[in-house]
């Protein structure tokens, strides 16, 4: 790995791990070649993150630069015809007068590592299923377990 992507590489690792650029360099000086690799990668997908959404917030602090900016004309699309949905629709569970049954989901959000993120991505694509499935997945068995 050449000297301007080991400094990308500990730049990455110390905003990462929230350490010295020292520290990142002796954690990127210990990695062998695939580890530095990966990590090189994960920087990048890191970066191109990051530069969505600046992308974004400038977009949106600057509603001026959409309108000045030339888009292609909209064609007309005809709209699909409605389907049938995939499953039955399930009706809710009956509540009891002494307890109370919660249904439903709620939005949350987590800060999960881009490895694991990348591992999660596998995974998903593995078992052929969305990766916020596989996340409710492991949830579930944990609270099983807990």
């Amino acid at each position: 790995m050449n000297p301007k992507n080991n400094g990308f590489c500990q730049a990455y690792l110390s905003e990462l791990h929230q350490i010295s650029p020292a520290d990142a360099m002796k954690m990127l000086k210990a990695m062998n070649a695939k580890e530095k690799h990966k990590t090189f990668n994960c920087a990048n997908l890191a970066r191109a993150e990051k530069r969505k959404k600046a992308r974004a917030d400038y977009l949106a602090n600057n509603p001026d630069h959409i309108k000045n900016t030339q888009l292609p004309p909209k064609k007309s699309v005809i709209a699909p015809k409605a389907q049938e949905p995939f499953a039955k629709p399930v009706p809710r569970p009956q509540k009891t007068d002494d307890e109370t049954v919660l249904t439903g989901s709620k939005l949350y959000s987590l800060m999960i590592p881009l490895e694991d993120i990348e591992r999660l991505k596998q995974a998903a694509k593995d078992s052929g299923q969305s990766v916020s499935t596989v996340i409710r997945a492991a949830i579930k068995n944990h609270l099983i377990h807990y």
